[in-house]
């Protein structure tokens, strides 16, 4: 509830327009973050605080906070809902004047969810940037698939999952936490587009 769902309702109360909601929702993930010392959940706090923000068109305050939790989010690393920040980045960064600025985070954002196969943003970015009149990339670019859309990280996990390694045992062998681990498998299941560990485990074996 605290790193998914609440996100996810209080992105769809802005999406409706109900400032009051997403307050009263954003500042339920502040108050139950900040009594479990959730560190995830207070990344979605600066985002909902940034998109706020933006609609607010209290640009300066929107940048600064969508900048730290796309920073957050990609340390994680969670870079798919990074990467939809940068879309509502680049729009506040180009209402500053920041124009390139703009188009950098456009094509960031491009260029990961192509690598992702992230068809509705990869859309949505090469939407925004015909508006501007900037030339679009191919949808494929940087786009990788299967094992070499792996990071290096990723790959260390991945062989260890091979290696019938639970979580918690991949932590260990590698010196991080149990819930590192699980946020790097989601994304690797995610990039291979697999749903458990026995397939993931077929597919790298191909």
């Amino acid at each position: 509830a605290t790193y998914r769902l609440l996100p996810v309702t209080t992105e769809a109360a802005l999406w409706m327009g109900d400032l009051r909601l997403a307050q009263r929702l954003r500042d339920r993930m502040k108050k139950d973050c900040d009594r479990l010392g959730h560190s995830l959940g207070l990344v979605w706090v600066d985002a909902a605080d940034g998109l706020m923000a933006r609609i607010r068109e209290d640009d300066q305050v929107a940048a600064e906070y969508l900048q730290s939790a796309i920073r957050n989010l990609e340390t994680i690393p969670w870079v798919y809902d990074a990467a939809r920040l940068r879309r509502w980045l680049a729009d506040v960064l180009i209402r500053l004047g920041d124009r390139d600025g703009g188009i950098r985070e456009l094509k960031k954002c491009h260029e990961v969810c192509s690598a992702l196969g992230a068809r509705v943003e990869i859309d949505r970015a090469r939407k925004r940037m015909k508006e501007l009149g900037v030339r679009l990339p191919s949808r494929t670019s940087g786009a990788r698939k299967g094992a070499g859309a792996l990071t290096d990280r990723e790959n260390d996990i991945a062989r260890l999952i091979v290696a019938r390694k639970s979580n918690k045992e991949i932590a260990a062998e590698l010196g991080i936490s149990a819930r590192t681990v699980t946020t790097h498998v989601a994304n690797i299941f995610t990039k291979m587009r697999v749903s458990s560990r026995g397939e993931f485990a077929d597919r790298m074996r191909k």
